[in-house]
């Protein structure tokens, strides 16, 4: 039975624990679920954003690979056409030097015959070699179609490095073999491309032939050009018709997990890949797990603690009610100890009240034993200040309704009139029968209650402290500042609290300084000194400062006190004093008179300036300086401005004491007394002798050439606008005569500027010679020259022939010899002549007439006179006024682009020619005979030439949309300014990305005068834009710069038959022959031809019998806009 009773108190005891284990078995199951799901989205996430980085890395290296491959091909394709179109005349050497192959990517291009020996290659060969054992050879003597064979990487011993073999084969006349030409591509082109994708440590891109022939492969300081990976997951997708996939696998070369992605290259077989090692990809997922994972074991450790709190929870309680015993009595122990009183306080619904329980120190503080107040808490209350009992029993009645928590300072009086302050605080309880019982604390708080009150009577003295305080704590961080340094400083005091003092600090104590106020505190004594501080709004003050430390009681510094007064007013005196004392002994002089004029004092530069010494001149009046040029007019003047404003000041020129007669600036200021009497006057005076020789300098030198003496163009049109004005009421003529010396610039190129200058001023004197005294001869600048004649008769006849005159005289005096020592110089001068009459000319039109007769005297052969031509004025005029209208039609749109079709033999529509018009608002539609030159001498043709191409590639987007136009090529007309620009490659292919134009559509059409200057550079420009698929023609052919030489070097895809040649072709033989000409040149050189300008049948006639089958002209269409090119469109 006793064992029985053992195992049910077991159970029961089991029953108590049983739900807390099963439920921290519940969660810790939900923890550990919880956490594996969230690992698992972490790594589907990691592994998302790994395969969209590496699709978008092959997708990158797979464009980079198509470009590639097209550009060699190109290359393949261009030199072949090149060898078996003119056989015996290709030079691979001369296309490698002129830029035609990219060095970037190809290494080699070589010719091989059908017996597989090199013939020819851009390279130098070093002997015979044969290749016929290559595979490439073997491989294109056996094909039957035009196919591009890519060798494996072969390893050149001789040069040491790579190259794989891009081949195509020779056919001849008869279709049979006749050999290959080969381009070796360096596939260390693809490894430089692929060290830049950010592919980890581990990470590699690759380049594979389909058959798994590795052709260049990359990883983090290798690169590899030979291997086989036919055996991988990868080629066995591709056999299976794959040609993109993403897999995971462990590659056979170095062991390495990776993530892998595959793309096809869609006009070559080849692929790319590019592959993220797999611990890599999951790197950050890892950590990620590990933190997942020690979340959760940190949970299920709580979880764990809990459950064992619980657990022991259960337990102890079952012991609490012996222990609750233990406890009070040893409770009751404590409170006896307690420095002050523990209480019960009980009162009763009828309003009586008693302390049940009171600890010993009852008898301490309120002088009374426990059972004095055990039933009745009357005798206790009794001894409450008569001032503070009222309140006291507010608070309980208070605590009591709302049952909140009761504290409450007050006083007690003891029958000897003892007073102490006692704090009381206690929490209530209601209980069952209504009553509500206290448990609090008393203690007596009378010693802390006198030092807050002598507190408060010190921090009133501080804070109505007339002086600054400043406490901080022993780091010097601001504790307290007074109000005073508020007012003060203008800092609040939330604002400077918890701060250093450096805060307001103008940093102009050296550290030194403040290492010495330092000692001196930390040795425990006061610092006496000034600090030149800012306040909040920036404004510098001074403040005298004593500061001390305080003292804990184990002598440890726990504050430091400043005290601060704002002496800035007592500063700023001693400084006003200072500066005026350095003041009076200025650079400037000096003297101070009484209010009767009588010098008492002089300064040092008084005697540097006027020579007099202080002996001399106290006690004189300033009248010992006079000179004797200012009358007495001059001097009531300035009294009288005296007595007005009381301040004086002007030029006036005085005499030294040596006698000399100087310029001086003098200022005089008058002294008042508070009765606003002057007492004294003030007066500096200032030596301008070197100003006023440095103004005539500045004088002449801003009115005159200061090679030749002569006036400049500043004087010359101060006196044009002066002899105008004259003229207005003598009505007499003048004239204005342009000189420009002829082949000026020769004798600078040979002789030196130094001789250049010596004819200049020669020049000048001549010129004086040939005018009258009121006659002006200016410089312009360089060989530029002009004389202004003046009152000439006042018949417009005469005049012309008295400035002709003089006009001749001048070209006699200049094309005399000019002697310089060694050699004799012969020159000339040409001279425009404009008459004027100040009733209808400006000096602005003027200038431009005689400009433009001067342009007119050059124009007719130099060393001859030219009179203004108003016709010749009209002209340009007129052609200004266009330029003017062209900019604003360039900015408001005014510009329109015309499409003249072009057609094939059929008549079908197979391109149009891109032509501008300008609707002006008022001159209607103006040719482009008009505009264009004036365009191109402008640099108009600029932004001209960018606006056609923008719109014709615009129309070329919206044409490739719709099957009916999606073949029309647009030919753009490309001035030499445009096409000579650095940026004109770059501008075209932005042209064509910014509006989605196809390349292969778009044709720019280039003049043969653009090929005058830089042919390499040219073909440079054409062969980057047609690696784009921009095609070329070459307009107006025949008209201009024809090299042969440099035509079959041009990458053209079109010749145009000039209008001119089609035009008499029918009537002239020669023009015939030249057209005949041109079209078997053309198909010799593998161009289409097209004759533009054809306007009738029989031209078009002729053109096809002489195998030209393409036309642009108005037998066909004019040019329209592109809405009436609807009826060339045919539906499919």
């Amino acid at each position: 039975m006793p064992f029985i009773r053992q195992r049910i108190g077991a159970l029961a005891r089991l029953n108590h624990h049983a739900p807390i284990w099963l439920l921290a078995a519940l969660v810790f199951a939900a923890v550990w679920l919880h956490t594996f799901r969230l690992i698992n989205d972490d790594r589907s996430k990691a592994m998302a954003g790994a395969e969209s980085q590496i699709v978008n890395l092959t997708r990158v290296s797979q464009e980079h690979a198509e470009r590639i491959f097209y550009s060699v091909d190109q290359t393949l394709r261009l030199v072949r056409s090149e060898y078996q179109e003119y056989p015996g005349h290709l030079d691979l050497s001369m296309m490698r030097a002129e830029g035609v192959f990219d060095d970037r990517t190809i290494r080699q291009v070589s010719i091989v015959d059908a017996a597989g020996i090199v013939e020819m290659s851009s390279l130098a060969l070093s002997g015979r070699l044969n290749v016929s054992d290559r595979d490439y050879f073997k491989a294109l003597r056996a094909a039957s179609s035009d196919t591009l064979y890519i060798s494996k990487p072969e390893f050149d011993l001789a040069q040491g490095r790579w190259s794989i073999q891009l081949s195509r084969r020779l056919v001849g006349s008869n279709g049979e073999f006749a050999g290959v030409v080969v381009v070796a591509l360096d596939p260390t082109y693809f490894t430089r491309f692929y060290g830049e994708l950010q592919l980890g440590q581990e990470g590699v891109a690759a380049l594979y032939g389909l058959t798994g022939s590795l052709f260049a492969r990359k990883t983090t300081g290798t690169e590899t050009f030979a291997g086989n990976a036919a055996a991988s997951p990868i080629f066995t997708r591709i056999a299976q018709g794959t040609e993109s996939g993403t897999l995971t696998y462990r590659a056979v070369t170095d062991g390495i997990e990776r993530l892998y992605h595959f793309k096809k290259l869609p006009s070559y077989p080849v692929l790319v890949l590019v592959g993220l090692e797999y611990t890599a990809v999951l790197a950050e997922q890892a950590q990620a797990r590990m933190q997942r994972l020690r979340e959760a074991a940190i949970l299920s450790v709580l979880l764990l603690a809990l459950a064992l709190l619980l657990s022991w929870y259960v337990l102890v309680r079952r012991r609490h009610s012996v222990a609750q015993r233990q406890a009070l009595a040893q409770l009751q122990n404590l409170t006896h100890h307690v420095p002050g009183m523990v209480f019960q306080y009980l009162l009763r619904p009828d309003g009586s009240s008693c302390f049940p329980f009171a600890s010993a120190g009852l008898g301490k503080i309120f002088r009374l034993s426990s059972d004095a107040i055990a039933q009745d808490g009357a005798p206790l209350f009794s001894l409450l200040h008569p001032d503070d009992a009222a309140g006291v029993a507010a608070s309980i009645q208070a605590s009591a309704r709302a049952l909140t928590p009761w504290g409450d300072e007050y006083r007690v009086r003891f029958g000897d009139g003892t007073v102490r302050w006692l704090s009381s605080k206690a929490a209530p309880q209601k209980l069952d029968d209504g009553s509500v019982l206290w448990h609090g604390f008393v203690s007596d708080v009378t010693g802390q209650k006198k030092a807050e009150e002598s507190l408060i009577t010190l921090s009133a003295a501080v804070e109505q402290s007339p002086v600054s305080i400043v406490i901080s704590d022993p780091q010097g961080l601001i504790e307290y500042v007074n109000p005073m340094f508020e007012q003060v400083s203008g800092y609040q005091r939330a604002e400077v609290m918890g701060q250093n003092p450096r805060i307001w600090s103008s940093h102009e104590k050296s550290v030194d300084d403040y290492r010495e106020m330092w000692a001196t505190l930390l040795a425990g004594e006061t610092w006496h000194g000034e600090f030149h501080n800012h306040r909040k709004d920036g404004t510098l003050f001074w403040e005298q400062a004593v500061i001390a430390p305080i003292f804990d009681d184990h002598g440890k510094p726990i504050h430091y006190l400043a005290i601060k007064e704002d002496v800035t007013e007592r500063k700023l005196a001693q400084e006003s004093l200072r500066i005026a004392a350095i003041a009076f002994e200025s650079e400037e002089g000096m003297f101070i008179t009484d209010a009767a004029g009588v010098i008492l004092r002089v300064n040092q530069a008084f005697f540097r300036i006027t020579g007099f010494t202080a002996m001399e001149a106290v006690g004189k009046t300033p009248g010992l300086l006079s000179s004797g040029r200012h009358d007495a007019a001059f001097y009531a003047a300035m009294w009288a401005a005296l007595e007005h404003s009381g301040a004086w000041q002007g030029e006036v020129w005085n005499r030294r004491k040596n006698g000399e007669i100087f310029p001086e600036w003098l200022t005089i200021a008058a002294v008042k007394d508070e009765h606003d009497v002057v007492t004294h006057y003030v007066s500096t005076i200032t030596d301008i002798s070197r100003h006023k020789a440095a103004e005539a300098e500045i004088q002449h030198l801003a009115f005159y050439d200061s090679l030749t003496g002569l006036p400049n163009r500043r004087l010359l049109t101060d006196r044009l606008q002066q002899v105008l004005a004259v003229g207005t009421r003598s009505r007499r003529h003048g004239a204005l005569l342009f000189i420009d010396l002829d082949h000026f610039k020769n004798l600078n190129d040979t002789q030196g500027h130094e001789q250049g200058d010596v004819l200049l001023q020669q020049v000048a004197q001549r010129l004086n010679y040939c005018v009258r005294e009121g006659d002006t001869v200016a410089r312009l600048g360089g060989d530029d020259f002009v004389v202004m004649l003046q009152d000439l008769s006042d018949q417009q006849t005469e005049a012309a022939a008295q400035a002709e005159g003089v006009g001749q005289k001048i070209l006699d005096a200049l094309h005399q010899p000019y002697p310089f020592g060694h050699f004799t110089h012969h020159g000339s001068a040409s001279v425009g002549v404009a008459l004027f009459n100040a009733s209808q000319d400006t000096v602005e039109e003027l200038l431009k007439r005689a400009d433009l007769a001067l342009y007119q005297a050059k124009d007719a052969g130099r060393n001859t006179l030219r009179f203004f031509d108003p016709d010749m004025q009209a002209v340009i005029s007129a052609r200004a006024e266009l330029e003017a209208d062209m900019r604003l039609g360039l900015q408001e749109n005014q510009f329109l682009l015309y499409y003249q079709p072009q057609v094939n033999q059929e008549g079908r529509l197979t391109g149009v020619e891109a032509l501008v018009r300008w609707q002006h608002p008022l001159r209607n539609l103006v040719s482009p005979a008009q505009f264009i030159p004036l365009a191109e001498d402008t640099g108009l043709i600029l932004p001209l030439g960018q606006w056609v191409m923008e719109t014709a590639c615009s129309q070329l987007q919206q044409w490739r949309t719709q099957p009916r136009t999606a073949h029309l090529t647009i030919a753009v007309n490309v001035s030499a300014l445009q096409f000579h620009r650095e940026s004109f490659v770059s501008d075209v292919l932005a042209t064509l990305e910014r509006t989605g134009a196809p390349a292969d559509r778009l044709k720019l059409e280039l003049t043969e005068s653009l090929l005058v200057k830089d042919v390499d550079g040219i073909i440079a420009k054409m062969v980057a834009l047609k690696a784009h698929g921009v095609g070329f023609s070459l307009d107006d052919f025949g008209t201009g710069y024809s090299s042969l030489s440099y035509l079959k070097r041009l990458p053209l895809d079109q010749i145009k038959i000039d209008q001119s040649f089609v035009s008499d072709a029918l009537s002239n033989p020669k023009d015939a022959a030249l057209v005949r000409a041109t079209v078997a040149m053309g198909r010799g050189l593998g161009m289409m031809v097209i004759a533009e300008g054809v306007e009738t049948q029989l031209q078009r006639d002729f053109l096809e019998g002489e195998g030209c089958s393409n036309f642009q002209g108005y037998f066909f269409g004019r040019p329209v806009p592109v809405t009436e090119l609807a009826c060339f469109f045919k539906p499919e």
